[in-house]
């Protein structure tokens, strides 16, 4: 029993980064709400529910505008997560659809100030 002790040890330093924070999201016309603000590094679990009237994507870009991870269009009432391994800094979370409107205007989500800022600390 004593020699698995070592090799158990090792196994544990091995199985990846440690978790890191979890936050829900809710996305609706124009504004995106979260529980937090502030998020520990390492593997990130978002929740995200579309709660309004029109579909919306998250898109999770760093500070120097690479976008880091996205999930699909949610259909109204529909939710969605992501898991990703987020280092220390900050980040965007946005919608960026862009729709033509009936009377032929550009709707960007994301210039209409659906964009929330999220720091991960180490």
């Amino acid at each position: 029993m004593r020699r698995l002790a070592p090799l158990l040890a090792l196994l544990a330093a091995c199985s990846g980064p440690a978790p890191g924070s979890t936050a829900s999201l809710e996305l609706r016309e124009y504004a995106i709400s979260s529980t937090v603000d502030t998020l520990a590094a390492g593997l990130v679990t978002l929740g995200v529910t579309n709660v309004g009237e029109f579909p919306h994507t998250l898109v999770i870009t760093a500070a120097d505008g690479s976008v880091v991870a996205a999930i699909d269009p949610l259909t109204a009432g529909s939710t969605g997560s992501m898991v990703v391994d987020l280092t220390p800094g900050t980040y965007r979370v946005s919608c960026r659809i862009v729709v033509q409107r009936p009377d032929g205007s550009i709707a960007d989500h994301y210039q209409e100030g659906m964009v929330r800022r999220l720091e991960v600390v180490g």
